[in-house]
């Protein structure tokens, strides 16, 4: 919705401008009108460039939260591995089994909060991310 915007008043502008300097002539328009439509063309260049500058920090804000979401998710994963490196280590080194049988019930039970923390997160995270998307573009 902003680049339609955007360039819309690009198109104002120029045909301000062209009216301005008389490259384009309106029946009716004589010179004191043309100095009224100086103006409103230095108007229609700064909400151009406003509009421009409010697109590229939408987008940038965008990226920002897409960003911030990979580091959750990496933090995630490390997390991840490393509860399945210690749960794996009783098994390799423990008793013949119930140390390991012990170890993964224990880890186990943990993982699975953490987890279903993390993904609740991430679905959280997803859909302010499509209701930040849509309002931006439908705005």
């Amino acid at each position: 919705m902003l680049s339609t915007e955007k360039s819309n008043l690009w198109r104002l502008s120029g045909l301000l401008e062209m009216l301005a300097d008389g490259c384009r002539l309106l029946p009716g328009l004589d010179q004191e009108q043309r100095e009224i439509i100086s103006p409103l063309t230095e108007e229609a260049d700064y909400l151009y460039e406003t509009v421009d500058n409010i697109r590229e920090s939408v987008i940038s804000l965008i990226e920002l939260h897409i960003d911030i979401a990979a580091h959750d998710t990496n933090l995630f994963v490390r997390l991840l591995m490393i509860v399945s490196t210690l749960a794996l280590i009783p098994a390799v080194f423990g008793r013949a089994g119930s140390g390991a049988r012990r170890a993964l019930r224990f880890y186990g039970k943990r993982m699975a909060a953490v987890a279903k923390k993390n993904c609740d997160e991430v679905i959280f995270q997803c859909t302010n991310l499509k209701y930040t998307i849509y309002t931006v573009y439908s705005v």
